[in-house]
């Protein structure tokens, strides 16, 4: 609705979802579990007719994402508008998520600004106050791939950087 690039996502309920998804996506992509997923559990790469069966006998409603063949996402997590740490999660050899619970690499190396600009812009167009933006580069232009309200911390923990001294500091200045 606000004109963010994102994968294309859809939510399936009732019957004959299998041939609804077939007709909206080709294999493949990413089915995952609608509510309570987090740290890159339940979340799977659909690869199969059989995969996807599995999946709908256990999923009400299914949720389907486009699949964005990318071996990285950038984290970007702002408050206030304004940038307050980034960092690059790079997917373990062999997986296709880029989660660090997952085993995903940080890397805090080679950020560019304009990843950085395209998350403050998609924050303030979305009214988010404090969020942990997932941004990945992909044929030509960055996409949103999630927005974390509760994000983690370890980008933060490994750099050395305290979240609470950070948000401390923005309230001292009235940033925030």
């Amino acid at each position: 609705l606000l004109g963010i690039p994102h994968p294309r996502t859809r939510l399936y309920y009732g019957t004959n979802r299998l041939n609804r998804i077939l007709q909206d996506f080709a294999f493949p992509f990413v089915a995952k579990t609608p509510v309570g997923s987090s740290k890159g559990s339940g979340v799977w790469l659909m690869q199969t007719q059989p995969e996807l069966r599995a999946y709908l006998n256990n999923h009400q409603p299914a949720y389907v994402q486009q699949y964005l063949r990318i071996d990285r996402d950038l984290r970007v997590v702002l408050v206030a508008g304004q940038v307050i740490h980034s960092y690059w999660r790079i997917q373990e050899s062999g997986d296709f998520r880029n989660n660090v619970s997952q085993g995903a690499r940080i890397s805090y190396e080679n950020i560019p600004n304009r990843a950085l600009e395209f998350a403050s812009d998609a924050a303030k167009r979305c009214g988010f106050d404090e969020v942990g933006l997932d941004v990945c580069y992909f044929e030509g232009r960055h996409y949103v791939l999630e927005a974390n309200m509760v994000y983690g911390l370890e980008g933060f923990r490994r750099a050395g950087l305290d979240i609470y001294e950070i948000l401390a500091d923005l309230g001292e200045k009235g940033e925030m």
